[in-house]
């Protein structure tokens, strides 16, 4: 149980930094789009959906 509290933990400080990233890149957005910008945020933005989905999956795994 300990491992699961150090991911989700993890995962909450990533969330917290993509976060923050996200609020300046919407700054510098503002300046003029950045294609290679906006390719990394959607690739990060990817990536994070699909590491939720397979910790709901791992979640469902263990209640059930």
């Amino acid at each position: 149980m300990h491992s699961l509290d150090d991911a989700i933990m993890r995962i909450q400080a990533a969330l917290s930094r993509a976060e923050t990233a996200g609020r300046k890149c919407a700054t510098r957005l503002a300046l003029g789009p950045n294609p290679t910008l906006l390719r990394q945020h959607q690739a990060l933005k990817n990536s994070v959906s699909t590491s939720l989905a397979e910790l709901d999956r791992l979640i469902e795994g263990l209640e059930g």
